[in-house]
């Protein structure tokens, strides 16, 4: 045990935040140390009172705190759980009030002398500012606070996941006695550290019973325990005398999980739940804490928990800080002996994981003088959010990003296919060692996935979603975009970071043959060309059920489904199909000689598909989808003004410079129609109702438009819709609604609707943690300079006029203003080293600056830029050694 004197609750490393964008439900504060953001939940004062899915009126999982493999959930009334991927999404630590059982995380000091509970760090209901109960979400943690009715003792308990890829953390829980009289003696107390073992898996969403536990001791070298370990069976017929790696909707091999005292020898412990809450199913103040626990380790599996108990001493003023480990074996692992307890111990009580954390994050950010100190904290909130979400699928042997949100913790699958490829595309501008390697391991995910077309029997075609341990789960949807998104990624990826190598590593898909990843590619864009295809009529690319937008068809209800399945034609997958061709081929030139032919197909493929998205023009905009005849022809139509336009659409075409004459106009119409009304970001749809799959206010929307923006040198506009989609601006504007301030769902209601900042009906019953409120803000950082990679190496597009010291940086790519006509300066680090080009698209008068005023250097030896129709400079640098490049007055 480690005692110490302390003075309570003593905060001097902690400094508020920014106020904008706190709402009602708590406040931002920064860390004076660290710098690294977090969030206070306070809970809504009038929480019952707000329209239904405006506050957790019940528990509800709010936070991730994770690592690249290990992620806990943080719940509104100090619960934690743990869901665990390998295997099969499950949740370790399932709410089952029939059965006394708790998600864990928390635990219950009694003074023994009163014989009674004092402080509990659990909540019976989602706290509210009323509570007496101190509530924090950060990157990596969550903090709890109470204290005693009578103010005479204090809990602090901290749950810990560290840095990296280790499936533990850290629960350290420090009691502090707030006597001040010294004269009043010792007294003695006991905490119980309480850890729930039933299990649920998210297909079924309840609590399964199959998982029998199986409990043994940990002791250390002198007999004590100080530890307990689980290793459950899955007792479903399913599991019986079968493959347990094959396919299944259960996990059939579950890996042990295990708790064990870091500090100190516990002086009792159970594996019984009901044995806690024998007399009472009052989880703050159970009658089986108030002495030693029964010291029995096996159980039923309505009936498992983890819970160790520590008595010890305090005197006035006295502190004392117990540490447990909790977490579960990975493949290979058996035994904690082999992860080496002291070890462990020294690096629990030693945890780098704030700085890790801070060294991480604090390389994406974007500033500007007419910028608040919001936008910093929130995308450093963002760049955790993507690590913290990242898990690891034995099925598929490689690390996934799971979409996550309520088409996980609902409806227990991950899908799309295309979701995880968007969620990993910010993780491009991360260093290859911490963070860029997971976009690979994605690619690697979904090229693994692909399998013959069960329509046409070609082979390259992605199913799409996945659920549990490795079953196909498609909700009959026919996806006709996954090709796109799939090369789109791995191109975006490979042309960044210079990492042709990638292409070269062997993949074996489950049903089909190994080979290279650039042979598989190739694979999945010839299914694109040749199952997939071209409605000859319109020149577009076939609809089938599914261009991204999954419920597009269920919206419109064409009187002939068939006909708008198979007949029907996209223009948004048709516009980022030619845009995703322009990068594939420039990736393929990268490559080096010998993909020539390949190159000059891929771009005959890309103006195939340019000649039908311009084609679908209708007077001011570009049409969203042909249905066929019988269902009414085109969606998305001008109508004299009066139709709906839909802005991914739109922009898809300004990315794949679809016909450039046309961009001018189209984003002025853009601004006045979509950005303007929205305080949020922008519309998906004009003139339509603001809500569900076909309008609303959409994250991965919004992504591909401030791309296209910032690209045909609006980024005043590019840099201002970023600012909108950040939940700084939701929280400002809809400081009553819970979601949107520290994490959100992928849509939200529009101003359109009378439920304007809310969400669909799908999603209001868990509108928090999806991946795409974290993916867009972080992957703009460097859209909003309309940053782009291609076989060359880099291009900056530096137009601000309304925002000045404008400073874009990720570990990447970075970029400095330094001052009006001509003055900047960078930096690019790509994976692989080489001979780069950056080359800068500036305004006119920028550009007669750079040529009258201006001298440029590279890694600090004076150049001849090129001046063409962009300024050109070249340089050495990747692999560790930064190309640095200066513009600066003579």
């Amino acid at each position: 045990m480690l005692y110490s004197i302390v003075l309570p609750f003593l905060l001097l490393c902690i400094t508020s935040a920014d106020s904008y964008g706190d709402s009602n439900f708590g406040y931002w504060k920064i860390d004076n140390n660290t710098n690294l953001p977090s969030y206070v939940y306070t809970g809504h004062v009038n929480a019952s009172e707000l329209p239904k899915g405006y506050a957790p009126l019940v528990p509800s999982i709010v936070h991730h705190v994770g690592n690249d493999k290990f992620v806990g959930l943080a719940i509104t009334n100090g619960e934690f759980g743990i869901r665990q991927d390998e295997g099969g999404a499950k949740i370790i630590g399932c709410y089952s009030a029939k059965d006394k059982q708790y998600r864990g995380g928390f635990g219950y000091l009694v003074d023994t002398e009163a014989h009674k509970v004092v402080a509990t760090s659990r909540a019976n209901e989602s706290i509210t500012p009323q509570d007496n109960f101190y509530l924090e979400f950060g990157m990596g943690f969550m903090k709890k606070k109470v204290t005693s009715v009578d103010g005479t003792v204090a809990v602090n308990q901290t749950l810990t996941v560290p840095f990296g890829e280790n499936a533990f953390m850290e629960s350290r829980v420090t009691i502090t006695d707030l006597r001040t009289n010294e004269n009043e003696g010792e007294k003695q107390y006991t905490w119980t550290e309480l850890w729930g073992q039933l299990r649920t898996d998210f297909k079924m969403q309840e609590c399964s019973y199959d998982y029998v536990p199986s409990f043994e001791l940990v002791r250390d070298s002198e007999n004590n325990v100080i530890g307990i370990i689980n290793r459950p069976n899955n007792n479903n017929s399913h599991c019986q005398g079968g493959d347990v790696n094959k396919p299944s909707f259960e996990d059939c091999n579950p890996r042990p999980t295990y708790i064990l005292a870091v500090s100190d020898k516990p002086t009792s412990y159970t594996t019984s739940s009901d044995s806690i809450f024998q007399h009472t199913n009052n989880p703050v103040a159970p009658t089986g804490v108030l002495g030693p626990l029964n010291n029995v380790s096996n159980t039923t599996a309505g009936d498992a928990t983890f819970a160790l108990q520590h008595t010890f001493s305090l005197s006035p003023g006295e502190s004392l800080s117990l540490s447990f480990m909790i977490g579960y074996f990975v493949q290979g692992q058996e035994a904690i002996d082999d992860m080496q307890v002291d070890s462990i111990r020294q690096q629990l009580l030693e945890s780098e994981t704030a700085s890790l954390w801070s060294h991480f994050t604090s390389q994406f950010s974007v500033t500007a003088d007419q910028i608040g100190d919001h936008m910093k904290r929130e995308l450093q909130w963002h760049a955790y959010n993507i690590r913290a979400g990242l898990s690891f699928d034995t099925f598929y042997n490689e690390s996934m990003l799971n979409q996550a949100g309520n088409y996980l913790y609902e409806s227990g699958m991950q899908g799309a296919a295309r979701d995880p490829l968007g969620h990993v595309m910010p993780l491009i501008f991360a260093d290859v060692s911490n963070g860029a390697s997971f976009v690979k391991d994605i690619v690697r995910y979904t090229l693994k996935e692909i399998r013959n077309d069960p329509r046409t029997g070609i082979p390259g075609w992605i199913p799409w979603g996945q659920a549990a341990f490795g079953m196909e789960y498609s909700l009959n949807f026919w996806p006709s975009d996954l090709e796109n998104n799939m090369i789109l990624t791995a191109a975006q990826y490979v042309l960044a970071q210079r990492d042709v190598d990638f292409l070269n590593e062997m993949v074996k898909p489950v049903n089909s043959t190994e080979d290279t990843v650039f042979n598989l590619l190739w694979l999945c864009f010839t299914h694109l060309r040749q199952s997939t295809g071209i409605q000859q009529d319109t020149g577009l690319i076939t609809l089938l059920n599914v261009d991204h937008n999954d419920g597009l068809l269920d919206h419109l209800k064409p009187k002939n489904f068939s006909e708008a399945q198979f007949y029907g034609s996209s223009v948004m997958n048709t516009a980022l199909g030619a845009f995703m061709a322009d990068q594939f081929a420039s990736m393929m030139k990268l490559m080096g000689p010998g993909y020539e032919d390949k190159v000059n197909e891929t771009l005959a493929w890309r103006d195939l598909l340019k000649q039908g998205v311009d084609k679908s023009w209708d007077t001011a905009w570009y049409k969203r989808v042909y249905i066929g005849e019988t269902n009414g022809g085109w969606i998305g139509s001008y109508n004299n003004g009066s139709g709906n336009m839909w802005t991914e659409t739109q922009s898809w075409s300004i990315l794949a410079d679809v016909t450039p004459a046309r961009i001018d106009g189209l984003i002025k119409r853009l601004n006045d129609t979509v950005r303007t009304p929205s305080p949020v970001g922008a519309l998906n749809a004009a003139n339509a109702n603001g809500t569900g799959d076909y309008a609303g206010v959409w994250y991965c929307g919004n992504l591909a438009l401030i791309a296209g923006l910032a690209r045909y040198g609006y980024v005043d506009m590019a840099l201002e819709e970023l600012d909108k989609n950040l939940f700084a601006a939701h929280a400002e504007k809809y400081p009553d609604i819970y979601f949107g301030v520290w994490s959100g769902p992928d849509t939200y209601s529009s101003v359109l609707v009378g439920d304007p900042g809310s969400t669909r009906s799908m999603t209001i019953g868990f509108p928090v943690l999806n991946m795409w409120a974290h993916t867009t803000p972080l992957f703009s950082i460097t859209s909003i300079l309309g940053t782009t990679f291609d076989e060359l190496g880099v291009i900056f597009r530096p137009k601000f006029s309304k925002y000045s010291n404008v400073n874009m940086s990720t570990p990447l790519v970075g970029f400095s203003y330094l001052g009006p006509c001509c003055q900047f300066e960078g930096r690019y680090n790509p994976a692989q080293s080489g001979n780069i080009s950056v080359r800068f698209d500036v305004d006119t008068e920028t550009m007669a600056c750079c040529k009258s005023k201006a001298i440029f250097s590279v890694n600090g030896q004076q150049v001849d830029p090129k001046f063409n129709e962009m300024i050109e400079v070249f340089g050495v640098g990747g692999y560790d050694a930064d190309l640095v490049f200066k513009a600066e007055h003579k």
